[in-house]
C-alpha cells in the first residue's frame, strides 16, 4: 500500500512538473510573442508621438495607443507566463529600426509618417490576430486574440482619421 501511494505521488509530481514546463503549440506561442513585441513597439511609438507630434490628434493617438497596448501587454505577458511561453523583452529589431526612424526624421514629416506607420502596422496586426482568433489551438490564446481584435480595429480607424487630419494640417 505504501508503495502504491509513493508511486501515485511520484506520478502526480511528474505530471505537475510536465504541465508547469509545457509550452504552447508553435502557432500560439508565435502569436503571443509577436503580440507582446508589438505591444512594446506601440507603447514606445506612442511615447515618441507624445514628444514629437505637431498636432493634438497625433498626440491623442499616441496616448490612446500607450494606454490600450499597456493593458494588452499586461494581459499577454500574464498568459505567456501561465503557458510557459518566453516573453520578448523588447520590440523586434525591425520595429526598433522603425522607432529610430520616427525619432530622427524631420519633425515636419512626423505626423503623416507616424499615422501612416500605424495604419500599416494595425492592418498587419488585425490580419495576424484574426487568424489566431480563428485558428489558434489553445482556447486561452484564441480568447486573447478575440479580445484584442475590436481594439486593433478601433486603432486602425483612429489612425486613418488622424492621417487625414495630419495631411490637411501639413498642406495648409
Amino acid at each position: 500500500m505504501g508503495r502504491m501511494i509513493a508511486l501515485a505521488l511520484s506520478l502526480f509530481a511528474f505530471a505537475a512538473t510536465a504541465a508547469a514546463t509545457a509550452s504552447a503549440p508553435p502557432q500560439d506561442e508565435n502569436w503571443l510573442q509577436t503580440s507582446i513585441s508589438g505591444d512594446r513597439f506601440e507603447i514606445a511609438g506612442g511615447k515618441i508621438a507624445l514628444a514629437r507630434a505637431n498636432t493634438p490628434a497625433v498626440r491623442n493617438l499616441g496616448r490612446r495607443l500607450i494606454r490600450d497596448h499597456s493593458k494588452s501587454l499586461h494581459s499577454a505577458v500574464q498568459l505567456a507566463h501561465e503557458l510557459g511561453v518566453g516573453v520578448p523583452p523588447a520590440a523586434t529589431p525591425s520595429q526598433q529600426w522603425q522607432l529610430n526612424r520616427l525619432k530622427n526624421m524631420p519633425r515636419s514629416w512626423f505626423d503623416v509618417q507616424y499615422a501612416s506607420l500605424e495604419i500599416k502596422d494595425h492592418e498587419q496586426d488585425i490580419e495576424e490576430t484574426g487568424f489566431e482568433a480563428r485558428e489558434g489551438e489553445l482556447w486561452q490564446v484564441r480568447a486573447e486574440a478575440k479580445k484584442d481584435l475590436p481594439v486593433l480595429n478601433m486603432h486602425l480607424r483612429m489612425s486613418k482619421s488622424v492621417l487625414t487630419q495630419a495631411e490637411s494640417a501639413r498642406s495648409s
